[in-house]
């Protein structure tokens, strides 16, 4: 019965781990969806599930959460906000990357979860995406910013051709970078400015 907007899905084999931000459990599977099994959280589900040396990470906004269990049991870890409404979570060679709306800020984390660093404010993110070991992100206000440096300095990428709101996702396929927003599929073949043309 939860909505499939801002929804989060981790795949492995056989092990399949979703959320959704209406409601505050993860669903995990270990036989490929055949049957499921529910860990509760206390805060809405958003994105995303990543894995990082055999620990689980969860963003939700109430925080970022850890799972040393498979996804069984969860700890909201210190040192980023706790009131973030929407945003991301990702690993960058080694590196957890947070960032949220509402706050214009990136956290950045060298120790698995239990510090972390505030780097220089860029715009809201809404997505954070390892592409080809490059680390995207996209924002509300129709930006596109690429890190080379796991999330510590961004290089504005957008251009002049994103006119819909809210970056969300990317992708690199036959030589070009997708971003989507809210309405329009944009795509450049020239990875420093993604500016282009648009895909109706």
């Amino acid at each position: 019965n939860a909505g499939t907007l801002n929804s989060t899905m981790y795949a492995n084999g056989d092990t399949i781990i979703a959320g959704w931000k209406s409601n505050a459990k993860i669903t995990k599977s270990i036989d490929g969806g055949t049957t499921w099994t529910n860990s509760t959280l206390y805060a809405n589900v958003s994105k995303n599930i990543v894995q990082l040396n055999g620990n689980f990470y969860l963003r939700t906004d109430g925080g970022i959460h850890k799972s040393t269990d498979g996804c069984s049991t969860f700890t909201t870890l210190a040192g980023v906000p706790s009131n973030l409404e929407e945003g991301a979570l990702t690993v960058s060679n080694g590196v957890l990357v947070c960032g949220g709306i509402g706050d214009s800020s990136i956290y950045i984390s060298h120790d698995e979860g239990t510090t972390w660093t505030e780097t220089a404010t860029t715009q809201e993110p809404y997505c954070l995406e390892v592409l080809n070991g490059v680390l995207y992100q996209g924002t509300r206000d129709r930006k596109v910013f690429r890190s080379t440096d796991n999330g510590a300095t961004w290089t504005n990428l957008t251009g002049t051709g994103i006119n819909s709101d809210g970056v969300k996702s990317f992708a690199i396929f036959n030589g070009f970078l997708y971003a989507s927003t809210t309405n329009v599929l944009y795509r450049t073949s020239d990875f420093n400015s993604v500016k282009e043309e648009s895909i109706p």
